[in-house]
């Protein structure tokens, strides 16, 4: 083999192990950490879903993927063997709540708190369906 053939075949090996190396790490990222996102909004969890409820296309355009931060008394901790927590915000009698999926960096944080407590939550807006859907969510610095 000429020293040009082996050059050839040596870059290709290195720019494939490049492009695996890099689809690796990409495949593994995970999420970025919203503890020190700023919010777009922040507001009672009672006003964040009378806007969706009166608005949801407004709604949707305000806050739909955007990170906000939402206060509230706890009316509900679900946690499914510390794979998934889940705190819903708002009265006990509305029809519709504030949904917050914990992010799996702060499960330890969010067993403090009980059923009642208001808490200010950080999360990234996925929606409306029965209630708003936040994801990733932090406790916010100032609880």
């Amino acid at each position: 083999m000429t020293s040009k053939k082996k050059f050839i075949v040596v870059g290709f090996i290195v720019i494939i192990a490049a492009a695996a190396a890099y689809g690796y790490k990409e495949y593994n990222r995970k999420p970025a950490d919203l503890s020190n996102a700023d919010a777009v909004a922040k507001l009672s969890a009672a006003n964040l879903i009378n806007e969706f409820d009166e608005n949801e296309a407004g709604a949707n355009k305000k806050y739909l993927g955007k990170v906000i931060e939402v206060t509230g008394p706890i009316t509900e901790i679900e946690n499914q063997h510390d794979t998934l927590i889940n705190i819903s915000l708002g009265a006990n009698d509305d029809l519709h709540k504030v949904s917050c999926q914990i992010d799996p960096r702060h499960f330890s944080e969010a067993k403090h708190f009980d059923s009642g407590s208001v808490i200010t939550l950080k999360g990234s807006c996925t929606g409306f369906l029965m209630d708003v859907e936040l994801s990733r969510c932090v406790i916010s610095k100032d609880q």
